[in-house]
């Protein structure tokens, strides 16, 4: 996939071949899809690259497959309607600013400024989603 290859879509929902052979979301290629309502990352997809889904400002679900390893930062930036999200355990990485955040902003420089109030991850006991809740200060529930 493209960088950016569907930018600024009208889609309200992303559906995949059931045997897709996709390994790698690009950087920017849903970003700025205000229609998009739900995204679902099919299984085989193991990373998502920086800005992936970024500005998509309707999401309200966010659903990533166990196949996903890595998530790069901004990945879904400013997803500003989307409350929670359920990270897997196969993620070990989560770039900056990838959950929770409606505008990018260093969080030394100001913890709290730019985070969507609310936001909770869920994900396995010592896992990089509670690794990055703990890092960003939102709220964690594990779910292993």
């Amino acid at each position: 996939m493209a960088e950016y290859a569907f930018y600024n879509c009208s889609a309200e929902t992303l559906s995949f071949a059931e045997n897709t052979k996709l390994e790698c979301i690009s950087k920017g290629a849903f970003a700025d899809c205000n229609n998009l309502k739900e995204t679902n990352i099919p299984e085989g997809v193991k990373v998502i690259e920086d800005k992936a889904f970024a500005y998509c400002n309707n999401v309200e679900k966010i659903a990533i497959s166990g196949s996903v390893e890595k998530i790069g930062d901004d990945a879904f930036l400013k997803n500003s309607r989307t409350a929670e999200v359920t990270v897997p355990e196969n993620v070990k990485e989560i770039g900056n600013n990838a959950f929770g955040y409606y505008y990018s902003v260093p969080v030394e420089k100001e913890p709290n400024r730019g985070k969507i109030v609310g936001f909770k991850i869920y994900g396995a006991e010592g896992s990089a989603a509670q690794m990055y809740a703990e890092a960003n200060g939102f709220d964690y529930e594990s779910i292993g």
